[in-house]
């Protein structure tokens, strides 16, 4: 009896949100999906074009969107992803009940700022990586995804009006901002009261929230090539050093690792700095 509870248990899992694809590509072509119903990318670095297609695999009128390093597209499929320039995405391909309804508020593709989405991008690279878990677990990370997205623009406008500028300022400044307690000063409000409306806006800290959104630019800027030095100062971490410790932490990798991942470099060109080769390698 527990075998079939089981079992049961998966069917439902799998009836709710099912991954049909899940991987990381490098498109110097067009790349088309033409099985399942949601489509996910996340493009980390360069331009693309994405279109919907019909059922007979042509372009439908006027349902295309393109974006640059950072996009996050939410598409109905069939669809084809177009690169304009050499780049790098995430993608995942599903289907099922869930995916079905969001599915349906869709009119074509919708290309958002990911870090909108702090936690998507995680949730993603973990999806696609070649070692993510199976069975329910792969569903869960997929059910999460599908979670945290909008058809639409998300819905600032329902947040209050504080927790709206804080948004604008950790997203438009979080290179140079040093903290929540800053945060709080220029709001004009104590940290704790940060703190509590942040939370029961979006679910987690602003100081949460300062630490993905820099990880999310961290990887971008590291998809490009920059030094760690670089990509320390332009997202808001002391050092290099620290830069390492917190990537590793935040995502599995190591800067060199994460690099290799989304940006394959000659065999002559160290894939390591100075200042993580202590660390971890």
């Amino acid at each position: 009896m527990e075998v079939v509870a089981v079992n049961q248990f998966d069917e439902l899992c799998e009836g709710l949100c099912r991954v049909l694809y899940a991987g990381e590509s490098w498109p110097a072509a067009a790349v088309t999906h033409t099985s399942g119903r949601l489509g996910v990318v996340l493009l980390s670095s360069g331009r693309c074009v994405l279109r919907t297609l019909s059922a007979s695999a042509a372009p439908a009128e006027g349902t295309a969107t393109n974006g640059g390093a950072g996009s996050l597209f939410i598409t109905p499929v069939p669809f084809v992803i177009e690169p304009l320039e050499p780049c790098h995405c995430l993608c995942t391909v599903l289907e099922g009940s869930a995916a079905d309804a969001l599915c349906a508020e869709l009119t074509g593709p919708v290309a958002q700022d990911a870090g909108i989405y702090p936690a998507a991008s995680g949730l993603l690279q973990a999806l696609c990586d070649p070692a993510a878990p199976a069975g329910r677990r792969r569903t869960a990370l997929a059910f999460d995804i599908l979670c945290l997205l909008e058809p639409d623009a998300p819905a600032t406008g329902g947040w209050p009006p504080l927790i709206q500028e804080a948004v604008r300022i950790i997203r438009t400044r979080y290179g140079s901002l040093y903290g929540v307690e800053e945060l709080a000063d220029e709001l004009g409000v104590t940290k704790s009261h940060l703190v509590r409306s942040f939370h029961a806006a979006l679910g987690m800290t602003p100081g949460r929230y300062l630490t993905e959104t820099r990880i999310e630019a961290a990887r971008q800027l590291l998809a490009r090539g920059h030094s760690l030095e670089v990509v320390a100062t332009l997202c808001g971490f002391s050092g290099a050093n620290y830069l390492c410790k917190v990537f590793k932490k935040e995502t599995g990798l190591s800067p060199a690792q994460y690099r290799a991942t989304v940006q394959p470099a000659p065999a002559a060109q160290p894939l390591t700095d100075s200042a993580e080769a202590s660390l971890f390698l």
